[in-house]
């Protein structure tokens, strides 16, 4: 006589725990990857927004026969604060960078920050996908205006150079910074006497490409800074929106709490939240990425205009 067997029906708590302890395996190995592919898009954006800006420049330069000036200390004994037009290279950039309106509603630069009214806008392509703590609207950290006008962020700072080590508007011929070097130019004031590009006082004496002397290719002009990290960063400020390459990159994330955001002359470099670098854009146009531990001699040589240097970055441009 044959025996009728019922059919097994789900599984035992063996099985199920197998299929969980897959599932989470596999989850496990998904979550890096996803995150991967949404860094790398957010470094493509980022990319793409320092491309623009630097053609925003060029563009500057072709209609006006220079670069965008700093006008820090332009209207005398008070140089800076919101009451006063001292503003920065972005603020020449914004009709060549689709800021149009944003220039006309603010008569900038005409006029002082105050009375602009647009101080605290925040423009989607100055900012890098990647830090999401310069999404968070105007700053209200930057001295000489903190919550009196908040600034909107940046995440993109005009490079001065190389040189640093002293500042001619506080009458110091040393700043105890741990990163001094006296430049190419005679100076060690970066801010006020930048031996690269563009730097926050440059309106008396605005560069032109034809002063680079040491080719646009391997000029450094514009690269990525981290309000988080440096508490001036904010784009229509002349004194928030420069950053110098005597610091090594991302020197002050990497040492911590060693260096407070107000600690000007220690986190006054270049800094972001992409993995081992950061981007920066050359005066040709173009865009590097430079890898942290990039040879100081060589990044310092790459932000000067006219070292006589031939070194090359050897990042990867796009």
């Amino acid at each position: 006589m044959k025996k009728n067997r019922a059919g097994r029906v789900g599984f035992t708590l063996v099985e199920l725990l197998v299929v969980i302890a897959i599932i989470g395996i596999l989850i496990a190995m998904l979550i890096p990857a996803v995150q991967a592919a949404r860094e790398a898009a957010r470094a493509t954006t980022c990319k793409s927004n320092l491309k623009q800006l630097a053609l925003s420049v060029l563009a500057h330069h072709e209609a006006r026969n220079c670069c965008p000036i700093g006008r820090f200390g332009m209207c005398g004994p008070e140089r800076g604060g919101p009451d006063v037009p001292s503003w920065g290279w972005m603020a020449d950039i914004l009709p060549y960078a689709e800021q149009q309106t944003l220039h006309d509603r603010g008569d900038v630069p005409r006029v002082t920050h105050r009375q602009s009214g647009v101080v605290g806008e925040v423009v989607g392509l100055f900012l890098c996908p990647t830090d999401p703590y310069s999404h968070r609207g105007p700053s209200r950290n930057v001295p000489a205006f903190r919550a009196d006008l908040p600034l909107g962020y940046t995440n993109y700072h005009a490079i001065t150079g190389a040189n640093w080590g002293a500042d001619q508007s506080r009458n110091m011929t040393s700043t105890g910074t741990d990163w001094p070097n006296p430049g190419t130019n005679g100076s060690a004031d970066g801010f006020e006497n930048g031996d690269g590009m563009m730097f926050r006082s440059d309106y008396r004496r605005p560069r032109r490409l034809s002063d680079v002397k040491d080719g646009t290719s391997h000029t450094f002009v514009i690269g990525e800074t981290l309000p988080e990290v440096n508490a001036r960063a904010a784009w229509p400020y002349a004194n928030s929106s420069y950053a110098t390459c005597a610091i090594p990159p991302n020197v002050a994330r990497a040492r911590g709490a060693q260096y407070s955001p107000e600690d000007h002359d220690n986190v006054a470099g270049l800094h972001s939240r992409h993995p081992t670098g950061l981007h920066i854009a050359l005066a040709d146009g173009s865009v590097s990425f430079v890898a942290n531990e990039v040879d100081l001699e060589v990044y310092r040589a790459m932000a000067t205009i006219a070292g006589g240097e031939v070194f090359d970055a050897g990042s990867t441009s796009h």
